[in-house]
């Protein structure tokens, strides 16, 4: 399921290819993080965050096709519930 680093990424103006090289890492890596079939390890889950001023949780939280605008427990729980795929 694709992640919100896709939105996030686009929103903040870096191509894939340009994040990729910003990280040290293949684009490859990046598109396999934005579909969520693989998360990255601690040492590039920090810099992401640092990078995007955004916590791993929601960056790595499965991208919504409508969120409510009032919704923000949701929006926090669904991402509390990704973190242990983390760990």
């Amino acid at each position: 399921m694709p992640t919100n680093l896709n939105r996030i990424r686009c929103e903040q103006g870096y191509s894939a290819h340009r994040l990729a090289e910003v990280l040290g890492v293949k684009e490859r890596t990046v598109m396999f993080w934005q579909a969520g079939d693989h998360f990255p390890c601690w040492k590039y889950g920090r810099r992401l965050e640092r990078l995007f001023g955004t916590p791993l949780e929601i960056l790595l939280a499965p991208e919504r096709e409508s969120a409510p605008a009032d919704d923000d427990e949701g929006a926090k729980s669904e991402a509390l519930s990704t973190t242990n795929r983390y760990e």
